[in-house]
């Protein structure tokens, strides 16, 4: 059993790729939306509020990269990016999770900080130190929807 620290570099409503990168111990796997992606996915889900569309993606991009280094019983502590959500966030990580086949407890997902000095910080501000990269961009938009069940 081992702890999944979370961390983001940017935040998601801010322009540019947003790079989401899960780390547990050292292994570690960083998603990079591509901000076309980002723009497209707002474009779409008008019936969502802005802040929806961007809880989910940064909770999409956490499940992905979670999903590369999950192990049974691990503890997954996603940063409290967006205050006030966590609980919302918690939620769309599950579903995805599930959707992705991994069965991670509902009771082992958590929000709190993660610090400054964790390495799921330092590898989503340096992505090359990353185990595994998945890049999400506009050819997967199809994908990204039915993961997020907008299908």
């Amino acid at each position: 059993m081992a702890q999944i620290y979370i961390d983001q570099s940017i935040k998601i409503e801010q322009r540019g790729d947003s790079k989401i990168a899960a780390a547990r111990g050292k292994k570690s796997c960083v998603v990079i939306i591509d901000r076309r992606l980002k723009r497209m996915m707002l474009k779409y889900s008008r019936r969502l509020t802005r802040k929806r569309v961007f809880l989910s993606l940064f909770a999409l991009g956490a499940a992905l990269a979670v999903s590369k280094l999950y192990e049974k019983e691990d503890k997954v502590t996603l940063d409290e990016e967006y205050e006030g959500n966590e609980v919302a966030i918690e939620e769309i990580f599950y579903s995805v999770s599930l959707k992705l086949s991994k069965n991670i407890n509902k009771k082992d997902i958590a929000s709190s900080k993660v610090g400054k000095r964790c390495w799921a910080d330092l590898v989503a501000r340096s992505p090359d130190l990353a185990n595994y990269k998945i890049r999400l961009d506009i050819k997967d938009r199809a994908r990204v929807l039915k993961l997020l069940g907008w299908e």
